[in-house]
């Protein structure tokens, strides 16, 4: 193929010929032949054009695509342009201050001792003159309160709970900060609290975020300390008891709803009872099983006013002491009542929640308990197991029962004594009640029985010794627990 560059060329030298022919200089040459000469001159003359116009399309592309890349280098400097800002804002993110309620926790750490062992609320900012009372469930009781100060401020409250994984009473604080000023204050305390904002009506605690600061879990909410309310149709109406001989009295006492709490405390305690029941079963009991869950269907008392609960637990047990006469008819030397109560507790009693979770409650005192379990007769040994902080309070009235009991006994296991609380179980510490459960295999009296009712209690003595301090009492003289043991 003869390329471009060739037939300019040969053109130009037929141009040259051509002009030497019709010059003169070409002596001798035919007419012929000139115009041959002619001809191919004005063919070459014509292909130049054609180049020429071929080189002017090319020039108008060449500059069609130098814009092209003009305007691709100007759109790639804009993204780079772009990329940078997009940077700098990626950096101050990175770099920017911390949300107001982490700022909130990481000062409120920087001024008092929190271990990494507790959890803590924080709710704000809260109007000036907002209240953390706290809900003690007995009216015998004065609450503890801390009031934010009436004056201006950015303030934010904590309720910093020391024993999460605890029954309730145990040892919590409450706090209030200044974020804008740093004043702060704390106090002491024993129960959750209600926050009671001017003008504001409480409502159940709602988590929004949560910050870990220096290993201490921080959860940011609003509302705090009131519980939901459940539909409970589902639970019969606790019933006195019928037909006697060794019989078991089960009873969880339930709790307040998402006040608070991460977990579920009242779930906790009635699958313990659950446990205690199947193992009273197991062993020829009849037993009663009464709880306060709102989550099971099993019967429950109802506050249809103040002190109902209460009066429901006083009627049971008087029906037990009703029905269990003496002398026993299948001829035995006694009769057996097992009492087991888990619930919140103090060293003078235990608090019966509404089973709608809502948290109004009946406290039980440890002397009133024993008032109704004197009216159970003689020829009935009674066993009374109590998972509750600072139950090792019950052991001094109940005592009493020993008296004109010296044939038959009384057992008093409690999960902790009077001045410790106790784990609520089912996580990282086991409660009372679930080391009871796992003494099943165990034969710590050597009487070739495992997981009898001494070796069960010696399980839970023995784990509980780090917390609770589980505590045991035998009337004086009494060598077994019951036939259980």
């Amino acid at each position: 193929m003869v390329t471009k560059k060739r037939k300019v060329a040969v053109a130009i030298v037929l141009l040259l010929a051509s002009s030497l022919v019709l010059g003169g200089c070409a002596p001798g040459v035919s007419q012929e032949q000139y115009d041959s000469v002619v001809a191919e001159r004005d063919a070459a003359q014509a292909e130049i054009a054609k180049l020429e116009g071929d080189i002017e399309e090319l020039n108008v592309q060449i500059e069609a695509l130098t814009s092209a890349i003009d305007a691709a280098q100007a759109e790639i400097a804009k993204l780079e342009g772009d990329i940078e800002d997009l940077n700098a804002q990626i950096e101050a993110l990175t770099t920017a201050t911390p949300p107001e309620a982490e700022q909130t926790a990481r000062t409120i750490s920087s001024k008092i001792s929190i271990p990494k062992t507790s959890i803590v609320f924080l709710i704000g900012p809260v109007k000036p003159g907002t209240i953390l009372r706290e809900s003690n469930p007995d009216d015998g009781q004065q609450a503890v309160e801390l009031k934010v100060p009436g004056t201006s401020g950015k303030y934010y409250v904590f309720f910093i709970d020391d024993q999460p994984d605890f029954k309730f009473a145990h040892p919590v604080r409450y706090a209030w900060l200044n974020l804008e000023t740093g004043d702060h204050s704390v106090i002491n305390a024993s129960w959750q609290p209600v926050v009671e904002q001017p003008g504001v009506t409480p409502s159940p605690f709602e988590l929004i975020d949560s910050y870990e600061i220096s290993d201490v879990t921080f959860y940011f909410g609003e509302g705090g300390g009131v519980g939901h309310t459940y539909d409970i149709s589902h639970k019969p109406v606790a019933q006195l008891p019928g037909g006697f001989s060794n019989v078991g009295l089960v009873f969880d006492c339930g709790d307040k709803k998402k006040s608070w709490t991460v977990g579920n405390i009242a779930d906790n305690m009635a699958e313990d009872a659950d446990d205690v029941q199947e193992y009273l079963k197991a062993n020829g009991f009849k037993v009663e099983r009464i709880s306060q869950y709102w989550g099971n269907a099993h019967t429950a008392f109802r506050r249809t006013k103040p002190g109902a609960m209460r009066d429901g637990l006083r009627d049971i047990i008087q029906g037990y002491a009703n029905g269990l006469k003496c002398p026993p008819k299948d001829g035995s030397k006694c009769h057996e009542f097992f009492l087991y109560i888990s619930g919140h507790g103090s060293a003078d009693g235990f608090f019966i929640y509404d089973p709608s979770g809502n948290g109004n409650s009946d406290f039980v005192s440890y002397l009133l308990l024993t008032e109704w379990l004197c009216e159970i007769l003689d020829c009935v040994k009674i066993v009374v197991f109590i998972d509750a902080c600072y139950s090792g309070g019950a052991i001094k009235p109940l005592e009493i029962l020993c008296l004109g009991r010296e044939d038959c006994g009384v057992t008093i296991m409690t999960a902790a004594d009077d001045k410790h609380t106790t784990p609520g179980g089912h996580g990282s510490t086991d409660s009372a009640t679930e080391d009871f459960i796992e003494g099943a295999d165990e034969d710590y009296d050597k009487d070739g029985k495992e997981g009898d009712l001494r070796d069960r209690w010696e399980e839970m003595r023995r784990q509980g010794q780090d917390y609770g301090r589980p505590q045991l009492k035998l009337c004086e003289g009494q060598k077994s627990l019951c036939s259980l043991d």
